[in-house]
């Protein structure tokens, strides 16, 4: 599972503040560029029916293999939603027969975390997308928007991002990257100042020409949208009006 912070950090420029041993700033890295499912050009062509396809996916693919990205074991890896995959199943049947062969194999649901391989592409679930607003209500990608209708997958190869697992609060992983300072024998390490650091992040992008970010929509939304609403009572209705017609039938027969 990718930790929110990596979701942000591949889509938002890092905002703190980085500096290498002789104090001096350096550019921090900049995120994955991103690429748009739908047909759409840019963000701004972006509509609630910018349904992501497996096509998209292996557009992304292409791009990085065009690119020369290193290959994470000869596949390039793509972290998407519950959503984006409930879209792409949709279209794709063989996409659709993996997802089953695997919850048919491990006797659970496809979930957070999980992996198939599918065309050069490792699939891995994941439960908390980066999302943000459609442009037609004032969304951009680098404004986060929890219930947004854009949603971003991340495509990367290998070395595109590193990644601090900090740990739990408490535990011996977080106690171990405490900062800590000592005692020394100056005649030794020399009278130069020493200092501990603390990460001011637990993730960021090392090389942004070795991932992409996938902009889409899904019809898999947990938030309807109101077209889809209005199929669903226009379905509603149809159903509604089926029934009334039996039972007149069969009043009318009695």
């Amino acid at each position: 599972m990718i930790h929110t912070v990596v979701n942000d950090r591949f889509v938002r420029p890092l905002a703190v503040a980085v500096t290498n041993l002789d104090s001096a700033y350096v550019a921090a890295p900049k995120p994955f560029r991103v690429i748009y499912a739908g047909g759409a050009a840019a963000f701004a062509g972006m509509r609630e029916d910018s349904f992501v396809t497996i096509a998209d996916i292996f557009r992304g693919a292409a791009l990085l293999r065009n690119g020369k990205v290193p290959s994470i074991e000869g596949r390039y890896a793509c972290v998407m939603d519950s959503a984006g995959i409930e879209q792409i199943k949709f279209g794709d049947s063989k996409f659709t027969d993996l997802i089953k062969g695997f919850e048919d194999k491990n006797n659970r649901v496809f979930g957070a975390g999980d992996m198939i391989d599918y065309g050069g592409v490792a699939f891995v679930r994941q439960d908390d997308p980066y999302r943000c607003n459609l442009p037609d209500v004032g969304g951009a990608v680098q404004t986060r928007c929890n219930t947004g209708k854009v949603r971003v997958a991340h495509l990367f190869g290998a070395n595109a991002f590193g990644y601090l697992d900090l740990g739990e609060a408490g535990s011996p992983t977080r106690r171990t990257l405490t900062p800590t300072f000592k005692c020394q024998d100056i005649t030794i390490t020399g009278t130069l100042l020493t200092c501990a650091v603390r990460m001011g992040f637990q993730a960021m992008v090392v090389e942004r020409n070795f991932g992409l970010n996938l902009a889409y929509t899904s019809a898999f939304d947990e938030v309807p949208a109101a077209s889809t609403l209005r199929l669903r009572r226009l379905a509603s209705l149809t159903i509604a009006i089926s029934m009334s017609c039996r039972i007149f039938c069969r009043i009318i027969r009695s």
